[in-house]
């Protein structure tokens, strides 16, 4: 397989993680769909932002890196326009619920090719379960991926290639699993003059100050944006909600509005090269 690295030293530890870990995102839909799993619609938004604002700055086309890429999810949605509940609406077909992984890619495969409102960027996956890339992967959602744990190893030597060109890194609730030192290691892979923009959204139970701290060591400012949540999902049952605000309690935090009301909630954090962060504030980038 071409422009694929598979590495797999992924080792699961919660329910929602198994959902990685099959040969195709059937079951990764059928968990996340009760629980109105929504944060990559409520992300897109903003991604589409960033994305223009790079387009405006930038050669074309914006490369985009996704950190906890999966089955390819946000590729989907930033390439194609699509929404997450169109995506569950397709892999939920009746017609798909008993047919073997290699069907659902070759079928996969010709549904993606076959999309006219394709846009200008290119996405390279990156996550810590191998089947979830190689599917993004075979079916055309990623242009190159691999697969790693950034925490406890060294970026793979044949993934360098990959990392060379990106513009924009992006993550959609992973940080609290990975550190700043995943980040700094995708880092040693990019070699353009232009750093790229790191983009996160982050669970409001998981601070984000370390990894803040580790990017300004690389000449990163972060900014958080003010007076904004983001819906990931609904609270899955009162043992989760327990938890939840135990991690609130044991951080210093109140819970948001959205909490008490039993929904998981994200912020969102832009990291950028000191002199780009001080020539467009994020709030002014995301009014333009």
């Amino acid at each position: 397989m071409n422009n694929v690295v598979i590495e797999d030293t992924y080792q699961t530890k919660t329910n929602l993680d198994l959902v990685n870990t099959h040969d195709d995102p059937r079951e990764y839909f059928r968990v996340l769909q009760p629980l109105g799993y929504r944060l990559l619609d409520a992300a897109k938004p903003v991604l589409d932002t960033l994305i223009n604002r790079l387009a405006e700055r930038r050669p074309v086309p914006v490369n985009l890196l996704d950190l906890g890429a999966s089955y390819g999810i946000n590729a989907a949605i930033l390439k194609y326009d699509l929404s997450f509940g169109e995506l569950y609406s397709h892999w939920s077909q009746s017609h798909l619920e008993h047919i073997e992984p290699y069907e659902i890619i070759n079928l996969d495969h010709r549904f993606f090719s076959a999309l006219h409102n394709k846009r200008d960027i290119t996405v390279t996956g990156v996550d810590m379960a191998p089947k979830a890339i190689e599917f993004a992967f075979k079916v055309g959602l990623l242009d190159a991926g691999f697969s790693a744990n950034l925490e406890a190893e060294a970026l793979p030597s044949s993934a360098r290639d990959m990392l060379a060109d990106i513009d924009l890194i992006v993550t959609t609730g992973c940080v609290g699993t990975i550190t700043g030192r995943s980040f700094e290691r995708l880092l040693e892979g990019v070699t353009k003059s232009e750093k790229p923009w790191i983009a996160n959204f982050v669970l409001h139970t998981v601070p984000f100050d370390d990894v803040a701290a580790k990017l300004a060591e690389h000449g990163y400012v972060t900014e958080k944006m003010d007076d904004a949540t983001f819906i990931q999902r609904r609270i899955a049952d009162h043992d989760e909600k327990n938890q939840m605000m135990a991690q609130l309690k044991a951080h210093g935090l109140e819970p948001l509005p959205l909490e008490e009301k039993g929904l998981v909630a994200t912020e969102f954090y832009l990291s950028r090269p000191k002199k780009e962060a001080e020539l467009w504030p994020l709030e002014t980038l995301m009014k333009r």
